[in-house]
């Protein structure tokens, strides 16, 4: 499992961009399943893995605080051994997907180079192997997996991957860097930047898969956890919004058994883990919330009560603006409708279907057609409200100056 922080998926060919940013990628997505709909559950890492790690989404794995806030949120008026942060972590009543697979007898590896990936929040649980290394670039990591590969081969395993390459701050790789038109334009830079990322963290993916020898015998899936911002809405990189840009994530699955194919249904990183455990023959615990995508993966003859599911039902987001506390965002995705309501903002409806760019609010017109909808969106926007009134067990993490330099490069502290 590789998830690809902060790729945005319509900058990937794959998904439609015209030009050619993620070779490697587009070969992969060619010969896998691949959702062309696909959703995060939030708009940043740390609630957005825990669904994927878990199968629920942010208000049951209950991990909503990471590693972000404002300065102010840290009392300089302690010595620095005595500044502490409080986050998060998995409810620990909810069993990951690591330990899932450590039970039935394979080995857990994990590499990560974001630092909300980590033992703080309890993504460590479960794995054999567990090494992150904050803002590590992927070749470090990739080299270390290809030297290790012989330990992999002595029995099944898992290997997750979380490679941080396409976060801020961007890298300007010099090999798939091209010089924007309007050089003078921060956002078009900037975005040069990214895309430069995108285009070594492909070639980098590239490395592992041949060099693993992963066409056999091997399930593989390419993610992502969210998206990223160029001006699309007024604002750089992710912050506190679920907009399309952000909250579309890249998702594909590659292995025995499964067909070549687009496919266009809502999923979300809730039917991650669902997907993976039915794909091991294993039953899916009836806490998760997800779907497992199996029959549509396999595409089977009696795929379709699945497809009618997914057709059916309502995906959620939620986010809270880790920079502004107090406000928070949720959103609602069904079929090619988006709504999103922030208690900053007014509630904002979107079409999909002739509006992906999410420019024209529609909440007005539709006010009677979506009124289902806006329903299931007031329950889940209670399960927040609910989870505020019942205290949980928080994290305290020293905060020395190493840590606020490195959570002030990533964005994560302002």
């Amino acid at each position: 499992m590789v998830l690809i922080d902060t790729l945005r998926a319509n900058y990937l060919d794959a998904y439609g961009y015209p030009e050619k940013t993620a070779p490697f990628i587009n070969t992969i997505a060619g010969q896998s399943s691949t959702f062309t709909r696909a959703f995060s559950t939030s708009s940043w890492t740390a609630p957005s893995t825990a669904s994927i790690f878990t199968g629920v989404y942010p208000d049951k794995h209950e991990l909503i605080w990471g590693f972000a806030a404002q300065r102010s949120q840290i009392d300089k008026s302690l010595p620095q051994e005595e500044r502490k942060m409080q986050i998060d972590k998995i409810n620990p009543a909810l069993p990951t997907l690591p330990e899932y697979l450590s039970a039935l007898g394979y080995q857990t590896h994990a590499y990560a180079s974001n630092p909300n990936i980590g033992p703080e929040m309890q993504f460590n649980r479960g794995f054999d192997h567990f090494i992150r290394k904050s803002r590590q670039n992927a070749s470090v990591f990739i080299r270390d997996i290809i030297a290790k590969q012989e330990i992999l081969q002595e029995q099944p395993y898992l290997l997750y991957l979380h490679l941080n390459d396409c976060h801020t701050p961007y890298t300007r790789r010099k090999a798939f860097y091209r010089t924007p038109e309007n050089f003078n334009d921060k956002t078009e830079r900037e975005k040069a930047k990214y895309l430069s990322e995108i285009g070594y963290v492909d070639n980098q993916i590239k490395k592992l898969y041949k060099s693993l020898q992963l066409e056999e015998n091997t399930i593989f899936i390419l993610l992502s956890d969210h998206g990223e911002e160029f001006m699309d809405h007024g604002q750089l990189f992710h912050k506190g919004t679920l907009y399309d840009e952000l909250n579309r994530i890249i998702c594909t699955f590659k292995g025995p058994g499964i067909t070549p194919q687009r496919l266009d249904y809502n999923v979300s990183g809730v039917d991650i883990i669902p997907t993976l455990l039915e794909l091991l023959g294993q039953p899916i615990p009836e806490h998760m919330e997800g779907q497992s995508l199996v029959p549509l993966l396999r595409d089977e003859a009696d795929a379709s009560p699945l497809a009618d599911t997914l057709e059916e039902r309502t995906l959620f987001a939620h986010r809270m603006d880790n920079h502004n506390p107090g406000q928070e965002y949720w959103a609602a995705i069904q079929q090619h409708w988006k709504l999103i309501e922030s208690n900053a903002h007014g509630p904002k409806l979107f079409d999909h279907r002739s509006d992906e760019a999410e420019q024209s609010n529609i909440y007005a017109e539709k006010l009677t057609e979506i009124a289902a909808l806006q329903d299931q969106l007031q329950t889940f926007k209670a399960l927040f409200t609910k989870k505020k009134d019942t205290p949980k067990e928080k994290v305290e993490v020293p905060i020395d100056d190493a840590l606020v330099e490195e959570l002030e490069s990533l964005g994560y502290l302002e």
